[in-house]
């Protein structure tokens, strides 16, 4: 493939160990394998930012344990930074003129994960320390359902500690559902619901977009359509998950399956527009119609991390009336069974 696009070199994997280094002997000439693979940094070992990030994103973790054959983070080993490492990261952003933080790992609430379950101290622990240095908004950037299905008390300590309701209107995170098949599920995920069973799924995603509703967090949902092996009546099942989640402020983001180098589909075939089903593009129009009908909650929830004038928020009213508009022609023909064009 690198031959292909006149690539001399393919790095994969971390890079705060072996990637300057690599660098340094390719400028001086010698000779370096085609494809390069860095070596995992210890949790205290990965460094602190210089300035602000974007978004002001801060990374309390890496790795996951679940294991999701499409998934690259699954192949590396979890660790967790220090509080105090976090904490220079987060006064980096602050000091820069950032002024919400996002915490960032695969899974919030693996932060300090040992193998029994979430260490809930510290996930606690590290949420007082952030807010004392006050942030404007706290956000985690990615949540697992079955984690906090069995963590709910949980997030509601977050909540409050945060402060959501008074502090800030919401809190959101990125959460994958991936499928509404327990088919699927078995086949590319199978530690998808764990410690519960992966026929429970479907149940487990409700109950904590009721939960979500209840603490007033708002999730970006992910889809991946076209997993190998994937049947009609398997995307239907997903359909139907979604349509048992419409009253849910939220967003829903369906993915076209995509191979990552590294992963266990990493030799398998792409899905694209042509292996579309019917039923595929009837879920993408549901999707697209739930987003729809919340993109006026949403932006009246992300209005206070904007820094954006009363002029632009009038701009934004109208582009999300004219997106309805439009889009609603693209939807009527997706629910439909028809691609949108």
């Amino acid at each position: 493939m690198g031959e292909k696009v006149s690539v001399d070199h393919i790095y994969l994997g971390e890079g705060e160990s072996d990637f300057p280094d690599v660098c340094r002997k390719i400028i001086a000439g010698e000779s370096m394998p085609a494809v390069i693979r860095g070596r995992a940094v210890p949790g205290e070992a990965i460094p602190s930012c210089r300035g602000a990030t974007i978004g002001g994103i801060v990374e309390i973790g890496r790795g996951c344990w679940r294991g999701c054959a499409f998934c690259s983070p699954t192949n590396r080993i979890m660790r967790h930074r220090p509080i105090d490492s976090i904490l220079k990261d987060v006064e980096a952003n602050l000091e820069a003129g950032q002024k919400d933080i996002i915490l960032h790992s695969e899974d919030f609430f693996s932060y300090g994960y040992r193998g029994s379950g979430p260490d809930q101290r510290m996930i606690l622990d590290l949420v007082e320390a952030v807010k004392k240095q006050k942030p404007k908004t706290i956000d985690v950037s990615h949540l697992s359902l079955a984690s906090v299905y069995q963590n709910q008390e949980l997030l509601r300590q977050v909540s409050e500690i945060v402060g959501v309701g008074s502090d800030q209107n919401h809190m959101s995170a990125w959460i994958g559902i991936e499928s509404g098949s327990c088919r699927i599920l078995k086949m590319h995920m199978p530690n998808k619901a764990r410690p519960a069973e992966i026929e429970d799924w479907s149940h487990i995603v409700q109950e904590c977009y009721s939960l979500f509703a209840e603490q007033s967090w708002l999730p970006v949902a992910s889809l991946v359509l076209g997993l190998p092996g994937e049947r009609a009546e398997d995307v239907v099942k997903t359909t139907e998950l979604v349509e048992s989640l419409m009253d849910y402020t939220g967003l829903m983001l369906p993915l076209f399956f995509t191979t990552i180098a590294d992963t266990k589909l990493g030799g398998s075939k792409g899905f694209s527009r042509e292996d579309a089903l019917p039923e595929h593009w009837q879920l993408v129009g549901l999707c697209l119609e739930y987003n729809l009908r919340h993109l006026k909650s949403l932006h009246r929830f992300y209005q206070e991390r904007m820094t954006a004038g009363p002029g632009v928020h009038l701009a934004l009213r109208g582009i999300n009336l004219l997106a309805d508009m439009v889009l609603s022609k693209y939807m009527k023909r997706m629910k439909r069974g028809e691609p949108p064009n």
